[in-house]
């Protein structure tokens, strides 16, 4: 956009155009741990109540379900990162799971222990190519 003063001098001026995605949108809380995107070109976000994906309009929550054993196995997310086909999930409690967009299905991996530590989290790093999963600082 160009706009001219007064005085003749030219102005030139960005548009941004900013929207805001939030509850409304069907976020079911807002304080988002983690944001990435797949393949597919979907958003995902990692909340303390569960695992969000936004297709451009809406967004659709995964939660844990006790009665399913397919579901996320924790909703309090910590971290994610997107690679190669699939979502890595680092929860704050219940290890890291890892969900597949193109078959729709979540996995979990068995690490030995649960980190009862609400001040240390579970998180994934790639390095390398490898990813390596760590709590506490520790590499697992």
């Amino acid at each position: 956009m160009t706009l001219t003063s007064s005085a003749q001098h030219e102005i030139t001026s960005d548009t941004m155009r900013v929207n805001i995605l939030g509850q409304q949108k069907g976020l079911l809380q807002l304080n988002i741990k983690g944001l990435e995107i797949d393949d597919l070109g979907y958003l995902w976000a990692g909340t303390e109540d569960g695992l969000h994906r936004y297709n451009g309009y809406n967004f659709k929550a995964y939660s844990h379900s006790r009665s399913d054993t397919t579901s996320i196995k924790d909703d309090h997310i910590r971290h994610l990162l997107y690679t190669k086909d699939t979502l890595w999930i680092a929860t704050n409690t219940k290890g890291i799971n890892g969900f597949v967009p193109s078959e729709n299905s979540f996995f979990s991996l068995n690490l030995n222990e649960e980190n009862t530590d609400l001040n240390a989290a579970y998180r994934c790093i790639e390095l390398d190519k490898t990813i390596y999963y760590s709590v506490q600082g520790i590499i697992l």
